[in-house]
This record gives C-alpha cells, sequence and structure tokens, in this order.
C-alpha cells in the first residue's frame, strides 16, 4: 500500500504537463551526463549525472535516458551524492519504457516517511548509472546516452509546493552543438506551454547528452580465443571447439578467435593452429 500510494505521488508531481506564466530567466537548472568515460568489453561502467547548476530549490524528477542496448545495459542505478546529502526519501529506476532506456524517478518528501529531507537544492552527482558494456561487442567508438522526450514530463524537475514543472530549455549534444528541436533528444515539444492555469510550467532546465567510448584492446600476439591472455594454448584450441561445433560461448570479441585472419571463426581456424602449435607449420597469421 506505501509503495503504490508514493507511485500515485509521483504520477501526480512529475506527470503534469502544464504551464508558463512568465518563465524567468534567472533561474536554471544545468544537467549533463557524463561523456569523458572509456570502457572495454565486458566493462560495467559508472556513469554519474550531475546538476552542475541549480539556482532554485526543487522536489523531485523524472529523467528519461535512450542508449544503445546492442552495445549497453542498466546493470544498477544510484543515487548521487546531492540526494544522499539532502536525505531524500524515494528514489527508483524502471526499464519497463522499453529497450535501451532506462528511467529515473526521485522525490524529496512523501509525506509517508517520518522527517523531512534537510535540503532540496545543490550541485554535483545526482545520479549514477552503471552500464554494462556488452562482452562481444566489437570497436563501436563513442555510445551516445541522451536524454529522451515521449512526453512533456520527462526530464522534468518539480518544485517543492507541486505547483510548477521545469521543462527543457536549450539541449546539447556530447560535442556541445545545440540540439534544441530535433525529434525526440531535442527537448520537450513547445506545446508543453501552456497549459492548466493552476500549474506553472517554466523552460529553466539546460541539458547535455553523454556517453562512452567503448573500445575492444588489440588482441594479443597470437591466438586467444578464450581471452585469458596467453594465446596459443590447448586451452584456446577446447574453447574454439566447444564455439565451432559444439554451441558454446563465442570469443569476445569475436576477433580473438579468427587465428589465421581470415575474417571468420570457423574449422580452418582450429587445425591450422593445432598445426602451427604441434607440429612446426607456418604462423596461421604472420603479419598480426
Amino acid at each position: 500500500m506505501k509503495h503504490a500510494k508514493i507511485i500515485l505521488l509521483a504520477g501526480f508531481l512529475l506527470l503534469l504537463t502544464a504551464p508558463v506564466y512568465g518563465d524567468p530567466e534567472w533561474a536554471t537548472f544545468e544537467i549533463k551526463v557524463d561523456g569523458s568515460l572509456d570502457a572495454e568489453p565486458g566493462d560495467i561502467v559508472p556513469v554519474p549525472i550531475y546538476l552542475t547548476r541549480c539556482d532554485h530549490d526543487f522536489g523531485g524528477f523524472d529523467l528519461l535516458l535512450r542508449f544503445d542496448p546492442a552495445v549497453l545495459s542498466v546493470d544498477d542505478v544510484e543515487q548521487g551524492q546531492v540526494l544522499i546529502d539532502c536525505g531524500w526519501e524515494y528514489f527508483e529506476y524502471r526499464r519497463d519504457d522499453g529497450p535501451g532506456l532506462v528511467r529515473i524517478i526521485a522525490i524529496a518528501d512523501t509525506d509517508i516517511d517520518p522527517g523531512e529531507p534537510v535540503c532540496y537544492s545543490g550541485t554535483g552527482i545526482i545520479v549514477v548509472v552503471h552500464f554494462a558494456v556488452d562482452p562481444g561487442a566489437v570497436s563501436r567508438g563513442f555510445e551516445p546516452i541522451e536524454f529522451l522526450w515521449n512526453d512533456c514530463a520527462d526530464n522534468a524537475f518539480s518544485s517543492i509546493a507541486n505547483d510548477t514543472i521545469f521543462i527543457s530549455d536549450d539541449v546539447i549534444d556530447w560535442h556541445g552543438s545545440v540540439v534544441t528541436g530535433q525529434p525526440e533528444t531535442g527537448g520537450a515539444l513547445p506545446d508543453c506551454m501552456p497549459g492548466p492555469p493552476e500549474t506553472i510550467v517554466a523552460r529553466w532546465i539546460e541539458l547535455t547528452h553523454g556517453g562512452i567510448t567503448v573500445s575492444v584492446p588489440p588482441p594479443p600476439d597470437g591466438c586467444d580465443p578464450d581471452g585469458d591472455g596467453e594465446a596459443w594454448t590447448m586451452a584456446d584450441m577446447i574453447f574454439l571447439i566447444n564455439y565451432v561445433f559444439l554451441g558454446g560461448p563465442a570469443p569476445g570479441p569475436v576477433e580473438l578467435g579468427d587465428c589465421d585472419c581470415n575474417g571468420v571463426v570457423n574449422a580452418f581456424d582450429i587445425s591450422r593452429s593445432l598445426c602451427y602449435m604441434y607440429r612446426g607449420c607456418d604462423d596461421p597469421c604472420p603479419g598480426r
């Protein structure tokens, strides 16, 4: 019952669409997804979301992020130090919006738990999203993690009194270019304002997309399909036999099992490698 009341409260606070009268420019929030992190396949990468400017108290937020599910997946989401220090009462994340999406909701004061938060503003990390990089990912370069808008309440803040919803003003990509107005990732639509007179909607938030640079480390000087750092071992051959003939796990990345460097992993990699290892045959990939 308690959880249901919290969910209803979250919906009331953050699914309001409405506003605007005046839209004063002196009060601004700036939110940024870190875009400076590097990772390799199989890594778990904590990606912070920063509140770098906070000119006004706020009582809750609803963030929606998009990423490529073929490369990244959400392992966990945690409160950032700003929320922890302020003692915010409610925090959750959801992955039911669809593949490659994660929604993050936080509310300062639920009126259910005893006590009150000690603060409603501050700069620093508000959320940390732990992304898992697919072990089989090939070299992909920069993988964007973007704010996504499906409706007016996405990526919005609410005031403490719940009478104002703060929505996007400008949106910046990871290169520093303004992308405001682009479909889906360029901010709340113009028709999000105005709204019902009992609620104010203010375009006070600047958001910056981020991401992770994913790169595959260079392969060892030889054949290492099991990825243990030691090339041309019997364990590598057993791994390849299991993969090629028995449907076992693939080398991660697949290139580590391409022992003869012909672009595919098949039985020839096994036979040529065994010949090289035990019968003195030529290196199947001499230019590696």
